[in-house]
């Protein structure tokens, strides 16, 4: 059996994504992230109050070809929000990083790593679609945008 190529493993674009968010949204934004746990608010034992925003990331399905497509979705979350101000303000701090205004097409082109964080193409967000707001039962505001992400794969 032949192994698969680094740029079909879901392990790499997971890691890559991850690295994009947790690099922008947290280190740049200090903003707290959940990972694949949908609308849950973040477990964050070194903070002595209860987290009122974050972001929840979700991995769609991988539909691989010669150019793959998945979908992620990112819930801008917030408690404790009103007027929905910090809703807003998250749904902006999150699409300023989903274009690319440096680019003639908009499109965000996020570094594809290999295990050993070796570049190895690029993940575009070639569309991306929002929800409007929501609420939960327990008053937490929601704001989704799903990204469709588009990259070169070996299959």
């Amino acid at each position: 059996m032949a192994p698969v190529d680094d740029t079909a493993k879901l392990a790499n674009v997971r890691r890559s994504l991850r690295k994009f968010f947790v690099d922008n949204l947290y280190s740049t934004e200090g903003k707290e992230i959940v990972f694949d746990k949908w609308m849950a608010i973040p477990n964050v034992l070194s903070m002595a109050s209860t987290v009122n925003e974050w972001y929840s990331i979700n991995f769609g399905a991988l539909e691989l070809a010669n150019m793959a497509d998945m979908e992620v979705t990112v819930f801008c979350c917030t408690q404790n929000d009103d007027n929905n101000l910090k809703l807003e303000a998250l749904r902006d701090i999150l699409f300023a990083y989903l274009r690319d205004s440096t680019q003639l097409d908009g499109i965000r082109r996020i570094p594809f790593l290999n295990q050993s964080d070796t570049v190895i193409g690029g993940l575009m967000i070639v569309n991306i679609l929002e929800s409007g707001d929501l609420e939960g039962e327990d008053g937490t505001k929601y704001y989704s945008l799903t990204c469709q992400i588009r990259f070169a794969s070996k299959v």
